[in-house]
């Protein structure tokens, strides 16, 4: 662009010593003709640094709007992304059953001051959570490495089991002291889902839970029922030391 006006300036210089009749010769001899040329291409030469420098500054400015244009364009699909999630996430809670006030009276009615009402308040809360009529709990013996069917929902429950080397699901169960579900590998007459109910850190029962839904089978339940069975050993301990009596089902 500098060479350019330059290019003009001395054709227009050129042009006009003509027209007046002027030495053309002159104009590249004579010092007081030439510094005029060669004042005008410095001047070319400083515009043209000036331009180049405001055309790539002008590059670069361009360049990080439309960075900066990219990038609200993502956050703004992001953004209507996180909209869409919390609005799922809000139906969703709302039309949830569970609901917060549905799991505090749960939780309230396990809390209670005699160890057989909490039981079978649990059994009535396991059946109803889960929608089912196959739930029990059975006492474990240590002893006799046995289990004795104390609460329950259904008389089609087997009212006592004796662990041997193949009750693989009672014995992953009561190695891990946390609810589990059914596997490929368990026995047959295994349940569903069972967990342990704790007395001063060791297992006092187990509750077991034969039928549940399909869907009922994740990782969801399983933490939530844990929470339930944790709620529940708290109550007991809690409700047997209040009871002090050795005529109630549990061990006082």
């Amino acid at each position: 662009m500098g060479g350019f006006c330059w290019a003009v300036s001395v054709i227009y210089q050129l042009v006009v010593s003509y027209l007046n009749g002027l030495d053309l010769l002159l104009l590249f001899v004579d010092f007081d003709q030439v510094k005029w040329i060669f004042l005008s291409l410095l001047a070319a030469i400083i515009c043209g640094i000036f331009h180049t420098k405001y055309q790539e500054k002008h590059q670069i400015q361009q360049e990080e709007l439309s960075e900066l244009k990219q990038e609200y364009t993502e956050l703004k699909e992001t953004l209507n992304t996180l909209y869409q999630s919390r609005e799922h996430l809000t139906a969703k809670i709302l039309g949830f059953e569970k609901t917060p006030i549905y799991i505090y009276n749960m939780m309230k009615s396990l809390h209670h001051n005699h160890p057989d009402i909490v039981l079978d308040q649990l059994i009535k809360v396991v059946a109803d959570y889960f929608g089912t009529k196959q739930v029990g709990i059975y006492m474990y013996d240590y002893g006799t490495n046995s289990l004795e069917l104390s609460d329950y929902t259904s008389e089609d429950l087997t009212k006592n089991i004796l662990l041997t080397e193949h009750s693989y699901f009672y014995k992953r169960l009561l190695k891990k002291q946390s609810v589990i579900f059914k596997n490929v590998t368990d026995e047959d007459n295994a349940p569903m889902i069972a967990g342990v109910i704790e007395k001063n850190g060791e297992i006092m029962a187990i509750l077991c839970v034969n039928e549940v839904a399909f869907d009922r089978v994740n990782a969801y339940e399983s933490e939530f029922l844990q929470c339930l069975l944790n709620w529940v050993s708290n109550c007991l301990e809690h409700a047997i030391k209040e009871n002090n009596s050795e005529s109630v089902k549990v061990y006082g």
